[in-house]
């Protein structure tokens, strides 16, 4: 705790964090970190695992009350769209703190869940999974800044193991509630069980919500300031509670700088429209592998689930190679025409090399999977072409989330919101339309379509690598991005006894400063 000087006949004493202050989650123990990582990772995990266990359910729905296979769609759909919301909970996290938002939201996912297990009312079933996406949107959206909060850049090789675990199971959640669900609406009955499993998965979890310990360092500052005025010493301030935020800057930063991000910025639309395509072929897997697998294969219900296990494999694979291919890929030159001589090893648009396999194998799997789909080809040839399609879909995302960060540094979170926004409501629409894609144009042609589709956008990571330097140049928001982030060592350099909790507070300062340019 320092002294910041008077105000009147008050002293200020501002509450900073000290060297090595135990309250700084970036000092807690390794065991204290990977508990916390398990708790977000297990939130994350289950929040992916609810939106596809609807897919089991649709064929409840269809024979239970005879509604058209669109209809029963719209209960993937909608929780996906759910997802949508999820930057929303960004502003409260900053201002509260992480641990309040799951405390908010996890209840009331819990809640929401209620009626579309118990109901016997389609729009009711349908309306409340809408509500539990959005609510589930939290654990999806807030567990990076729970990392970061924890590892700074001092810890990258532990940071990026611990956003490759949180990663791998937001990925793997949906694939295994898949083989989970065709089994329980094969073995429990009429009754709507699947859905009651994610009920009792939420509720269960409840617990590890309360026990959450909280992260953001700002907030506990805060926490600790009140606890000292409490015990009597009026001037205890932290940085945080000096500094307040209006609705029209938190709508500012968190709405209208993400929206004009997306209409203005070449690099976001193109991340957006890979990441989004990605994340959509994903749920139409979700939809299209029953077709497959139950209708064309004559599997039993019970086991229609088990091909989903090759995506598993694949998003497996994809976090445990790609620090190989970043260490291996990064330092391989291209022809000039493609890499300019002023784009290093280390260049943002680096990332693109290892982003290109990715782009490349994603239309090879999918017409694997297309022309092998036939009830005369085996299915696990089929099955198969799931371990490259997830291998491709993680680098394709990672690579891309990678490069926008790097490209809009601090303005990162309004980056993930437009990739977030573009990604649910592709996913969403994709889910809805699938099964007419599919009887149209058959899962030969029907799977072909998006494997043209991918192919189509090859040059994408190529323009990128190639003109991304001018890109980044004429980019606005990634110029005044890099300007904040020079204020912010200007600050630090100018104020050498700034402590751990100004530190937190810098950079803060300076991007509200700039929202009103936004």
């Amino acid at each position: 705790m320092s002294d910041a000087g008077s105000s009147g006949s008050e002293r200020v004493h501002l509450v900073t964090f000290t060297a090595h202050d135990t309250d700084d989650a970036r000092n807690w123990s390794t065991l204290k970190k990977v508990l916390v990582v398990a708790q977000v990772s297990l939130l994350t995990f289950t929040a992916g695992f609810g939106s596809p266990i609807f897919a089991p359910a649709e064929l409840q729905l269809i024979e239970r009350f005879r509604v058209n296979q669109a209809t029963a769609d719209s209960g993937l759909a909608v929780f996906v769209l759910g997802f949508s919301f999820g930057p929303l909970f960004c502003p409260m996290s900053e201002m509260y703190g992480r641990r309040l938002p799951f405390l908010i939201s996890w209840p009331l996912l819990v809640v929401c869940t209620v009626p579309s297990a118990f109901s016997t009312s389609v729009p009711v079933i349908i309306v409340f999974r809408l509500f539990a996406g959005c609510f589930a949107a939290c654990a999806s959206n807030n567990g990076i800044g729970i990392i970061t909060d924890m590892f700074d850049n001092s810890d990258v090789h532990a940071r990026s193991k611990a956003l490759a675990w949180l990663a791998l199971t937001f990925c793997i959640g949906p694939c295994l509630a898949l083989p989970v669900g065709f089994y329980v609406v094969a073995k429990a009955g009429p009754e709507f069980w699947v859905l009651r499993v994610f009920f009792f998965f939420t509720a269960a979890l409840l617990p590890v919500v309360w026990l959450f310990p909280e992260t953001h360092g700002p907030t506990i500052l805060a926490n600790r300031a009140k606890k000292m005025r409490k015990e009597g010493v009026i001037g205890a301030r932290a940085a945080h509670e000096e500094h307040h935020v209006s609705w029209g800057q938190i709508i500012a930063v968190h709405i209208l700088r993400p929206a004009k991000m997306l209409l203005r910025e070449p690099i976001i639309q193109g991340s957006c429209i890979w990441m989004g395509i990605a994340s959509a072929v994903v749920y139409l897997m979700f939809e299209v592998y029953p077709i497959i697998y139950l209708e064309q294969h004559g599997f039993s219900v019970a086991f229609t689930g088990l091909p989903f296990f090759s995506l598993v494999i694949g998003f497996v694979l994809g976090v445990g190679f790609l620090p190989i291919l970043l260490k291996f890929v990064l330092p391989i030159p291209f022809p000039k025409f493609l890499q300019p001589s002023t784009v290093t090893s280390n260049s943002p648009e680096a990332i693109m090399k290892v982003s290109l396999i990715g782009c490349i194998l994603m239309p090879i799997s999918l017409f694997w999977m297309a022309w092998t789909s036939q009830p005369e080809t085996h299915w696990a040839i089929s099955a198969a072409s799931g371990i490259p399609f997830a291998f491709s879909t993680l680098l394709v995302i990672l690579t891309f989330v990678t490069y926008t960060s790097q490209t809009y540094s601090v303005y990162t979170n309004s980056a993930s919101a437009c990739n977030s926004f573009f990604r649910s409501i592709a996913s969403a629409v994709l889910a809805i339309a699938s099964h007419k894609i599919i009887s149209s144009l058959g899962s030969n042609w029907g799977i072909s379509l998006f494997g043209f589709l991918t192919f189509g956008l090859l040059p994408i990571p190529l323009i990128f690598l190639r003109y991304g330097q001018n890109m980044r140049a004429k980019s606005r928001f990634a110029q005044e991005a890099s300007s904040i982030v020079e204020k912010t060592l200007e600050v630090a350099s100018d104020n050498t006894s700034v402590e751990r909790g100004d530190e937190l507070e810098v950079e803060k300062r300076v991007s509200l400063t700039s929202s009103s340019e936004v």
